[in-house]
């Protein structure tokens, strides 16, 4: 095998951090409620974007088994599901973590994870 790469100082530092949990930025506090608040407006925007596809997309799909629809029709239907689609995906990869600017990733139910997988901080309010 042949010799292990190394990083440059500088070269991916931010992700070469969140891997290595000795570099790890420490969890000293919780999300302010305005993070917190950014955090949660952003993910029901995710989740709105993603039923409105749905809802187009099972409403495409009535509209051509039901009626006889020109080519041209069904054509603009799918690109306007496409454009959702693309809309959604996009909003979906624009959360990043308030404290480290890591971008967050969706659990497969489109939830929020418990915390940020690079600085650790938990997104989910500390129960009083």
């Amino acid at each position: 095998m042949g010799p292990v790469p190394t990083r440059k100082p500088g070269e991916g530092a931010r992700y070469y951090a969140a891997s290595d949990p000795a570099r790890r930025m420490p969890n000293l506090s919780q999300l302010s409620d305005d993070d917190r608040a950014n955090l949660q407006r952003w993910r029901k925007r995710v989740v709105r974007l993603w039923v409105a596809t749905m809802a187009a997309a099972i409403g495409i799909w009535v509209v051509a088994a039901a009626f006889s629809t020109s080519i041209e029709l069904e054509l603009a239907l799918a690109v306007v599901l496409t454009g959702l689609v693309a809309l959604a995906v996009r909003e979906m990869h624009r959360g990043v973590c308030p404290r480290c600017g890591r971008r967050i990733r969706f659990e497969p139910r489109i939830e929020l994870p418990r915390s940020c997988p690079g600085c650790g901080v938990s997104f989910i309010p500390a129960r009083r």
